[in-house]
């Protein structure tokens, strides 16, 4: 909670589409933590790309055509699902729209799409999820409003030889109930 009474309210973002336009595990990840994450006082939502050649890609050229927004927004989950067709470009309307005191980014190049919301004063987290450090989409720096996680000792000691900055380890989030 924020010294207003208000509740802290974060932002997954990724370069990926977002189901049910992409499924796989980083998207599942992500799906998890918006699951949890309220249950532990904070608002969440998610930022992501969308694809005319994905499934409801033509619903969402239509929907977005005829906004005056870079954004469209999703409630088919029990959260907001920001989606841009350039991220970059929906950067200032998802911060305007959700206001978030935290970001959170994942797959498809995570730090060049964190630098978009540090560049904006928005302490970002990158949340790196495999070993594929080339993959990364930018320069790994110390910086005050950026922190690295990964998603297990291992990884964290291999990203602390690659950059030289600490990490902490923090594994993925799985809800056995939505895999029964």
């Amino acid at each position: 909670m924020t010294s207003s009474g208000q509740r802290n309210r974060i932002l997954l973002a990724t370069n990926h589409t977002y189901p049910p336009q992409r499924v796989g595990g980083s998207e599942s990840s992500i799906h998890n933590l918006c699951m949890v994450l309220p249950e532990v006082g904070f608002d969440v939502g998610v930022y992501s790309s969308w694809s005319i050649n994905c499934p409801r890609g033509l619903r969402y050229f239509l929907r977005s055509i005829s906004s005056s927004s870079s954004l469209i927004c999703d409630t088919d989950f029990k959260y907001p699902v920001f989606r841009s067709r350039t991220i970059e470009a929906g950067v200032d309307d998802v911060i305007t729209t959700f206001n978030p005191d935290l970001v959170i980014v994942n797959s498809g190049f995570p730090i060049r799409l964190a630098e978009e919301f540090v560049e904006r004063g928005i302490p970002t987290i990158v949340y790196i999820r495999d070993a594929l450090f080339e993959n990364l989409g930018g320069l790994v720096r110390n910086h005050p409003l950026i922190r690295y996680l990964t998603t297990s000792e291992d990884l964290s000691s291999k990203f602390e030889s690659f950059s030289g900055i600490p990490t902490e380890p923090i594994p993925p989030i799985v809800q056995p109930a939505l895999y029964k």
